[in-house]
C-alpha cells in the first residue's frame, strides 16, 4: 500500500518554493441545495429568544434529526414565523 508524502511545509515557508496542492472543496448537502430552492435567499438575522423556547427548539430538532429528517433550527424557526405571519394577513 502506497503513502502518500507528508507535505514539508516548514521547508516551504523557509525556501518561499511551496509545493503544488490540490484545493478540495466541500460539496454542498442536498438538504441545504433543497432548501434554498424552495425557500430562495436566506439571511442572517439575530433575535433574542426565552430560554424555554430555545430548549424546545433544542429538543424538536434532535427529535427530527433522529427521525432521520435533515432539518436545520433556521428552517424550523422560519417555518413556525412564516406560519404565525400568515394568520395575521
Amino acid at each position: 500500500m502506497d503513502r502518500k508524502k507528508t507535505p514539508d511545509i516548514m521547508g516551504e515557508l523557509l525556501t518561499g518554493k511551496p509545493e503544488e496542492h490540490k484545493t478540495i472543496t466541500p460539496q454542498e448537502h442536498n438538504t441545504i441545495t433543497e432548501e434554498r430552492k424552495s425557500y430562495g435567499v436566506m439571511v442572517k438575522a439575530t433575535f433574542y429568544l426565552d430560554k424555554g423556547v430555545l430548549d424546545q427548539l433544542e429538543r424538536r430538532w434532535i427529535e427530527e434529526r433522529t427521525k432521520g429528517r435533515k432539518l436545520s433550527k433556521s428552517k424550523m424557526v422560519d417555518l413556525a414565523l412564516r406560519d404565525y405571519l400568515s394568520e395575521s394577513e
